[in-house]
Order: C-alpha cells, then structure tokens, then sequence
C-alpha cells in the first residue's frame, strides 16, 4: 500500500490532527486509533513511517514553532483561497 506524502513534519502533522479534533473535525474512539491510522497512511518530509508513540508525544507537547508554522500555513491557505476562487 502506497501512503499520502506530506510535507509536514512529525510535529506539524501531530498539532494539525490535535487542532482538527479538538474542533471535532476528525473523530475517534481514542488518540490512539488517530495515530494508528497515520502510522499506516502518511508519511512525512523526513521519514516514511510516522510511529504512533511519537505522534502521541508531539501531541501532548506541543512547541511554539510548530504552533507559529502551522498558523503561517493556515495564513497561506486563506490567502489562496481568497485569491483563488
């Protein structure tokens, strides 16, 4: 099975499903089948497999440049939406 490629890293991934369930955009039973399922879907910038034990790391813990490079992300998304419609 061939996975998604994003190019986010592990961290950027982590916030961005935290943020999404949080808003109850994404549900699960657990945190855990969250990141069983991005272990076995997605790959990241720099590695293949996103392990499911470091993803519930980045998501309890949280940096201050991720949050700033996802908000700069999500910035960019707006832009491009407004602009193209």
């Amino acid at each position: 099975m061939h996975k998604i490629s994003t190019r986010l890293s592990v961290s950027q991934v982590a916030y961005v499903l935290k943020v999404m369930h949080e808003l109850g955009l994404i549900t699960a039973k657990s945190q855990w089948d969250m990141f069983r399922f991005v272990q076995e879907n997605i790959s990241s910038k720099k590695t293949d497999t996103i392990y499911a034990h470091r993803l519930n790391n980045k998501y309890y813990n949280v940096e201050g440049a991720t949050k700033t490079s996802i908000k700069e992300l999500l910035l960019r998304m707006l832009h491009h939406i407004n602009t193209y419609k």
